[in-house]
């Protein structure tokens, strides 16, 4: 299953699943949303039966100068950056808690996270912060 927030990718990623024989269930979900992330979750449950492995990977690290960026795109950022794990993280948990041989959950991350990158702070900021 893939969920991007875009329809151009998501068309290209879903196509090459299934030129190699795979299964694909394709949704169209903002991650930012706590509740599209739920319903990702609930809908590969309703197709597949469970969520064997779960791949998180989401975020954004644009070069950027602090002093010429506003609040509200910083906290975009690091919202992409933390808040889209968690979203998917607690529906996540639940289901897997709730069958019988659990499941797995992995988590890409950077290296910002450990030494941060000149011009990229709210992205490596946001790498630092602890998923509960």
């Amino acid at each position: 299953m893939v969920a991007p927030r875009r329809a151009p990718e998501l068309a290209s990623v879903a196509e090459a699943v299934l030129a190699v024989g795979g299964t694909c269930l394709d949704i169209v979900a903002d991650a930012l949303d706590p509740q599209a992330a739920a319903e990702v979750v609930a809908s590969a449950v309703t197709t597949f039966g469970s969520v064997g492995i779960a791949l998180l990977n989401a975020g954004q690290g644009p070069d950027i100068s602090m002093d010429d960026v506003s609040t509200d795109h910083l906290s975009r950022i690091m919202a992409l950056n933390y808040d889209v794990v968690v979203n998917y993280l607690n529906p996540l948990i639940r289901q897997m808690k709730s069958q019988p041989d659990g499941g797995l959950i992995a988590h890409t991350n950077s290296l910002a996270g450990l030494m941060g990158i000149p011009r990229h702070g709210p992205y490596s900021a946001a790498r630092q912060r602890r998923v509960p």
